[in-house]
This record gives structure tokens, C-alpha cells and sequence, in this order.
């Protein structure tokens, strides 16, 4: 443990004007803490030497049984232990014993397969086990080396998560630091260091982010530099100001005996290229075989996999037997549960419009960057269907955000779902300081609460010195970083410039700065000869596809948006879905089949309970009449199986 002297921290603060080296950086934060917000900082009392603050100890241990997210807690605790001489061991440990850490029976409570969750997790318990004898389980050692070893081949799930990836530091750096398996420590290490290097990548030169991510929250993309990732920059790489208050998940490094110092020399300031993170889905039926079957399952859910077609029967197996389906995380999808667990795959391919763009198993992010401006882009990710915590572009221009958003339009950004921000996701080309940003939302189920086609811009007038709009334009200045976005429309939905839709809209994102284009003017002038179109046309199946492009500079940016491929499950079952119309109604509905020359088939129909509600056998016929209008209100789902193929369909009864 490294302790600094009120004198020194007094000397080393004194340079803050200055070029500071990394220690000095550290010593200003935590001269800056013990001035402004030492009481909740007890890893950083622990580190000084200082007496654990009782109060926020106890304010931790009332969360315990009660709070779902008391692994971020858990960490700290872990720290304060190893920081310490052992005068609080005994009261901590107490309390830490009454939690389980890792999944079982009916703990409908915690999350232990989130990225950040787990490695929070399974740190505290691998590091409770080395050096207090704590009992775990047989599997604890495979799967936190698999974790690790996982990050450092394909990198985080949660890419760019300035919500999440502070967190996963947490875990990271407590294991590199006081980990006694070198392997374990090492690689913990090299872990931390690739995410922080993945992040510096992003940052703007005055340790500004706001990215496309794979998981976010709203909140990050408001705060200029109130967020752990940008605090981290300040220390590693000498971006931003010093925080002037506790930053939690900064203590992790403030308190390490490591040496980040490499980052600052490691900092571009232009750059334009494309990321790729993660692997296929299909890559991950494979990937984790090598684990324990529930542990196999964690990682799969890791990458948002969940309800996927092609895991969809082992989770719902597993909700079953763990009693988890009143658990918050599966509380969207939780009508799943009323029905037999051999039909998860059939449904989950029916509602693929939520169940597959869940998965962040690979993505290609494009990114530019010019020393205060960047613009970063999800490229082709689950266009069309709803959103998760996706977040598909983003548009940092010197410290403010700019980014569209579907769904129901807020005019406090901060009170859209954390959830599900987008209830549709577009198709995102970038090219350079270029993006073409295009929607045309999927048909939704009509169970499913997420019908709002909307698109809003996120736009703070305040945020720039200049606000210029010609036509479908807007244009912003701030402290000669320069964006330009062309509407789909001009007009406001609650006080937000934003458009309604029923088939589909197009965004145009340019960015730049003073440096690419010289006068706001001229860039203004460049965007306005630009050329932009869009269309919509027709074969003779009735099947439309919708084409936009945009040309700038001489470069064109174009996307012909066709009907999509029906999804085929891992099985290489032919599945296809059944036209049930009308659909909803009060009863009578008719059912298309696929093909008047079936040899013959099995047509079921379940309720909501999975109950089975008609059978009956099928020969050459083209439709089939049901009288459902004595049955309960509710969805059902219709399935028909042949030797040809399965297909399913889902309609809703109502009054």
C-alpha cells in the first residue's frame, strides 16, 4: 500500500498547472477528494489510512438482501479489506457471508451474467477463496480465466459502455492488483489495459466520449465529463480536468501500485477506421462449450443472447429450474413462461423482432476523429428491429452530443427507457465525417409494447454558438467544430425536432472543424451542394425496397433497404411464419398455409397458459377457418408441422 503525506499531496497539487506526471495526477485527485467528498470515499481511506467512514459502512451493509446491484458495493468492500490491516475484516466478512455469489435456486434478486456483473462476481469471490479460505465452487477458476481470456480475444460485449465498462474496471482491477494466482493477475491486467486503451481510442483530445455503444444509459451522453471512463482519462492519459468530487470507479486505479502512465503518449488525435468487436452468433453455440452447462449459458447471456432462436430452449430450461422468471431481467418476456419449453424456439423466432437484435456478439464500429470532433457508428446492426441498450450513432462535437433516437419522443432525453432507448434500430453506413443514417421498423407483434416509429434528434440549442437551419438542414457551430444533420422532416414532436413514420425516414450525419474546412460558412457551403435522395419501389411480389443516398465532397454514401430473409434456427429447421388475419379480432380468423401441394400436416394452437386449444390435421388445403370466439382473451400462438418444414404464427383475441 502506497500512502501519501498531507505535505506531499499539498507539493505534488502544486504543479496542476503544469504538465503533470501520472503520480502527480493521482495526488491532485486525491487532495481534490479530501477536500470536496471524503466521506463516501473509503477505498480512498483505506489507501490513505484513514478511518472507514462507519456511516458509509453501515449506508452499504442495509443494502444487503435488499439491493440487486450490491456486487458494485461487494468491490469496494473487497478493496477496503486488502487496503486495510484487518480492523475491518471481521464486520465485513460477516456480512459479505450472507450472500450467494454466483446463480442458484429462486435468487430472482442479482445479476451474475452481465459483463460487469460477472466479473464484479466472480473477483470478490476468487479473492475471498486465496486469501480467507472461502469454499467455492468447482468451476469458479475455468470460468473467470475464460472470462478473461475471452476480453483479451474479442474484446467486451459491452463496447464503449461509458455505464458499464467503469464497473467491469472495478472487478478487473482488484484481481490485478491482489490476485495470488499470477496467471488470474496477469491476465486480469492485461485486460484493464485493453479497455482502457479501447476507450482512449474514442475520447476526444479533451477526454470528451460520447459513443456508439453496445450497451448505454441516455444520462452519458449529457454530462461532459461526468462519467468513471472520462475520469480514468484524466489520470491515464492526462485528458480533461481533474474531477472535483469522489469518482468511484477512479479509486480502483487511484489506489493501484500500477502504472498507466503509457496511455498519454498513446493518445491520436485523427483517425478514421472501422472496430470490430466480438464474434458471430452462430460463434457463440460454440465459443464457451468448454464450460460447465450453466456457465456455457452466463456467457452466452453475457452477450445478450438471452431469448435467441438458438439458445432460447436452454434458457427457458433454465428459468424453469431456477424459479427465475420473476426476475427483473426477463420481466418483458416473462408470458414465455406459461408455455412448454419445447415451443421456445418456435416463439422466440416469432417474436425475433425483439429476441435477436438482443445479442451484441459482433459489431463494426466505424470512427472518425479530428482532435475535438468524432463521429462513431454501429455499421449495419439489427436494422429494423427493436433496440436494447444499443446505441447506433453518436456525434461528439467539441463536448456536446448529437444523435437520433426512435421510439416515443421525451422532451427530457433522460426520461426515455433505459431499456429498449430505440424501439426500432437503423441501418447505419458510415464513410469518413460522413454517416447515412436510415429507419424502416419491422412489424412489431401486437403483444409487444413497442410500436412507437418515431425518430427524434438530439439537439442543445445552448450547446452552440451558432444554429443555422436551410431546409431539411441544421447546422451547429461550437468553438469551430461544425455538424450538419439532414431531417427527415422539419418539424417537432414535444418540443424535439423529430419525425413520425410508417414505412421509413432517412438521417444524414456530416461532421468537422475548423481545421478540415476552415469558416463555419464554407462548411455549410460544402454541405449545401451536397446531394441527397431517396425512393421506394416495387417487384412484381408486391415485396418494396427502400433506397437513399447521399453525396458529399464527391464521395456518395447509398443503401438499398430490401425485405428481409426469414430467420432459420440452428437446426436448420425450415421455419416460416403463418399470415393469421385479421389480426387482432374478436374470434374468427383465418389461417394462410404455406403451400396448397403440403403433403399433409399437424396445425396446433396454444393459449397463453401453453395449453393446447385446437388440433387438427391437414391435407392440401391453402387456409383454414378457426372459431376461437368462446376462448379466452389473449395471444396465441399456431404452429404446423409436416415433413416439409415447420411454420408459426402468432394472433391476438380481443373484446
Amino acid at each position: 500500500m502506497k500512502n501519501f503525506t498531507p505535505t506531499l499531496i499539498f507539493l505534488l497539487a502544486a504543479f496542476c498547472s503544469n504538465a503533470q506526471t501520472y503520480e502527480q495526477r493521482k495526488a491532485q485527485y486525491l487532495d481534490s477528494v479530501q477536500t470536496n467528498d471524503y466521506a463516501a470515499a473509503i477505498v480512498l481511506q483505506a489507501y490513505l489510512g484513514d478511518p472507514i467512514s462507519q456511516a458509509a459502512l453501515d449506508d452499504i451493509y442495509d443494502d444487503f438482501g435488499v439491493r440487486s446491484t450490491i456486487d458494485f458495493e461487494l468491490v469496494r468492500l473487497v478493496r477496503v479489506l486488502f487496503l486495510t490491516d484487518g480492523t475491518y475484516d471481521s464486520q465485513i466478512l460477516a456480512q459479505m457471508e450472507t450472500l450467494p455469489f454466483w446463480t442458484n435456486y429462486n435468487d430472482t434478486l442479482h445479476n451474475y451474467w452481465t459483463e460487469n456483473h460477472m466479473i464484479m462476481w466472480m473477483s470478490c469471490e476468487w479473492l475471498l477463496h486465496e486469501s480467507y479460505g472461502w469454499e467455492v465452487d468447482d468451476h469458479l477458476k475455468q470460468r473467470l480465466l475464460h472470462y478473461l481470456n475471452l476480453k483479451l480475444d474479442v474484446g467486451f460485449y459491452e463496447f464503449y459502455s461509458t455505464t458499464y465498462l467503469p464497473l467491469t474496471v472495478s472487478g478487473l482491477m482488484n484481481l490485478a492488483d491482489f490476485a495470488q494466482d499470477q496467471e488470474i493477475r496477469q491476465k486480469a491486467e492485461a485486460v484493464t489495459r485493453k479497455l482502457l486503451g479501447m476507450v482512449l481510442t474514442i475520447s476526444n483530445s479533451q477526454g470528451v466520449i460520447y459513443p456508439a455503444a453496445g450497451r448505454n444509459y441516455p444520462r452519458r451522453y449529457i454530462d461532459t465529463h461526468d462519467n468513471g471512463i472520462s475520469n480514468m482519462l484524466y489520470l491515464t492519459a492526462n485528458l480533461g480536468p481533474c474531477p472535483s468530487r469522489n469518482s468511484g470507479r477512479l479509486n480502483f486505479l487511484a489506489t493501484s501500485s500500477l502504472d498507466f502512465s503509457e496511455f498519454e503518449q498513446q493518445f491520436i488525435s485523427e483517425t478514421d477506421t472501422l472496430i470490430t468487436f466480438g464474434h458471430s452468433v452462430e460463434e457463440g453455440l460454440t465459443r464457451h462449450d468448454s464450460l460447465y452447462y450453466v456457465d456455457e449459458l452466463m456467457m452466452q447471456w453475457s452477450s445478450g443472447m438471452y431469448f435467441h432462436p438458438y439458445i432460447a430452449e436452454n434458457t427457458g430450461q433454465l428459468l424453469a429450474d431456477s424459479n427465475f422468471w420473476g426476475h427483473v431481467d426477463f420481466a418483458d418476456l416473462s408470458i414465455l413462461a406459461t408455455f412448454p419449453v419445447s415451443q421456445y424456439e418456435a416463439i422466440s423466432i416469432e417474436l425475433d423482432e425483439m429476441t435477436v437484435s438482443r445479442a451484441d456478439c459482433g459489431a463494426n464500429v466505424a470512427l472518425f476523429k479530428n482532435d475535438e470532433t468524432v463521429l462513431t457508428s454501429l455499421q449495419d446492426y439489427w436494422k429494423g428491429k427493436i433496440g436494447f441498450q444499443q446505441w447506433p450513432i453518436a456525434a461528439n462535437v467539441g463536448g456536446t452530443c448529437v444523435y437520433t433516437a426512435s421510439g416515443p419522443v421525451e422532451s427530457d432525453w433522460t426520461q426515455r427507457s433505459s431499456t429498449n432507448f430505440n424501439e426500432h434500430l437503423p441501418y447505419v453506413e458510415q464513410d469518413g465525417n460522413v454517416a447515412l443514417v436510415m429507419y424502416r421498423p419491422q412489424e412489431v407483434s401486437p403483444i409487444l409494447p413497442f410500436h412507437n416509429k418515431d425518430v427524434a434528434l438530439h439537439w442543445v440549442d445552448t450547446a452552440f454558438s451558432d444554429v443555422t437551419e436551410s431546409g431539411n438542414w441544421i447546422f451547429g457551430n461550437r468553438n469551430e467544430n461544425y455538424i450538419a444533420v439532414r431531417r427527415a422532416c422539419v418539424g417537432e414532436i414535444n418540443g424535439v425536432r423529430a419525425c413520425e413514420t410508417n414505412a421509413g425516414q432517412t438521417w444524414v450525419f456530416v461532421v468537422g472543424n475548423g481545421q478540415m474546412y476552415g469558416s463555419y460558412s464554407n462548411f455549410q457551403n460544402m454541405v449545401d451542394q451536397s446531394i441527397f435522395s431517396e425512393s421506394w419501389t416495387s417487384d412484381i411480389n408486391g415485396d418494396s425496397t427502400y433506397t437513399a443516398s447521399i453525396t458529399f465532397d464527391g464521395n456518395t454514401i447509398e443503401y438499398a433497404w430490401g425485405p428481409e430473409s426469414p430467420f432459420t434456427s440452428v437446426q436448420e429447421v425450415q421455419s416460416n411464419s403463418l399470415s393469421v388475419y385479421p389480426n387482432p379480432n374478436n374470434g374468427s380468423f383465418s389461417i394462410q398455409l404455406p403451400d396448397a401441394n403440403l403433403q399433409g400436416g399437424n396445425l396446433e394452437v396454444f393459449d397463453m397458459m401453453g395449453n393446447l386449444v385446437l388440433s387438427q390435421r391437414i391435407i392440401h388445403q391453402n387456409k383454414i377457418d378457426l372459431d376461437l370466439e368462446s376462448a379466452s382473451d389473449g395471444m396465441y400462438l399456431v404452429r404446423l408441422a409436416s415433413d416439409q418444414g415447420v411454420w408459426t404464427g402468432r394472433f391476438l383475441k380481443q373484446p
